[in-house]
């Protein structure tokens, strides 16, 4: 799909609460450059999901069958989303990516499919290609059938793969 990055959000644009700044002037709708350097780890964040995009075809299925094939929907909790992607559908290198969005105001710990090893890449403020470490997030596999857990932390999104 195509991505949709609202302008300046990499910079935490604002606007000075200006909900409808359409007739608003260049004071109101310029962008403020500087605030690049003030917001270094947010501009990194943002540029480290469009490395991981254009380094993984996973994301950028191109036809509604792909999709179709490559997407599940995974259990999660409350105000939680969680979805994997099957990599081979589109030829990525790797074979599973597991993408969860917590909007909860606290931590939430969600099962991981399957049985194998996940490298996270995307968590907290930090995101990219290179993993991250799992010991801060990754939880022993459960006993009861061997599955990993992951706990994401409150407000953020996760992006593991295997």
């Amino acid at each position: 799909g195509i991505p949709f990055l609202e302008g300046g959000a990499e910079l935490l644009r604002t606007k000075r609460g200006n909900h409808n700044s359409y007739r608003a002037g260049d004071q109101v709708n310029q962008f403020e450059w500087s605030r690049k350097s003030e917001y270094r780890e947010v501009f990194g964040y943002y540029r480290g999901l469009i490395a991981l995009r254009r380094a993984h075809p996973a994301f950028r299925m191109a036809t509604a069958a792909q999709v179709r094939s490559g997407l599940q929907f995974l259990p999660g909790p409350p105000n939680a989303v969680v979805f994997e992607l099957d990599g081979r559908v589109s030829g990525d290198q790797w074979e599973s990516i597991v993408v969860i969005y917590n909007a909860n105001r606290h931590d939430v710990d969600v099962a991981l499919p399957g049985r194998g090893a996940w490298t996270i890449v995307v968590a907290g403020r930090l995101a990219g290609i290179a993993p991250l470490g799992n010991a801060a997030y990754i939880m022993d596999a459960a006993e009861e059938g061997g599955a990993a857990r992951v706990r994401v932390p409150a407000i953020s999104a996760m992006v593991l793969h295997s």
